[in-house]
């Protein structure tokens, strides 16, 4: 990710979302449900978890710079719109951070994700994205959004 071409970054996110749900599948049993990433409320929903908990939806971001710059964006406006987590319907957003071979993911609820915009925990507003697309983002530091995370154990 990272190089601000939304179709050459939509399919890399595509399977990247892919492999996600297979390591949800083969570690919690989850399955998933639907199309990958229709509309802007969620990128996948499961069903059947391990707990009996089901139709949980989740929003999936991989950041491919954050192993450098210690830092986490969290997109809320886009192309003149609310976007990101001002439109996300999920349950729970999942952040790939990728070291090298492997990556890890954190687990956060939109709530709770709401709630620590909302106490403004982070460390401030950037724009980024495509040309042209005006994204704007709030920016964590990882150390910061991982303590209001969980981490999953994929490894």
């Amino acid at each position: 990710m990272g190089n601000y071409d939304f179709k050459s970054d939509l399919s890399e996110t595509q399977k990247k979302e892919i492999d996600f749900a297979e390591k949800l599948n083969k570690h919690y049993g989850a399955v998933r449900v639907g199309e990958f990433g229709k509309d802007n409320k969620w990128d996948m929903v499961f069903v059947s978890l391990k707990d009996g908990r089901s139709n949980i939806s989740f929003e999936m971001k991989s950041d491919s710079m954050a192993k450098n710059t210690g830092n986490i964006a969290i997109e809320f406006h886009c192309r003149g719109k609310p976007s990101g987590i001002s439109t996300s319907k999920a349950d729970y957003y999942v952040y790939q951070i990728e070291r090298g071979k492997v990556s890890d993911y954190y687990l956060i609820g939109v709530l709770e994700l709401k709630r620590i915009i909302a106490e403004k925990l982070y460390f401030r507003k950037v724009s980024g994205g495509d040309k042209g697309s005006n994204t704007r983002m709030y920016l964590f530091k990882l150390k910061v959004f991982a303590k209001h995370a969980t981490l999953l154990k994929f490894h």
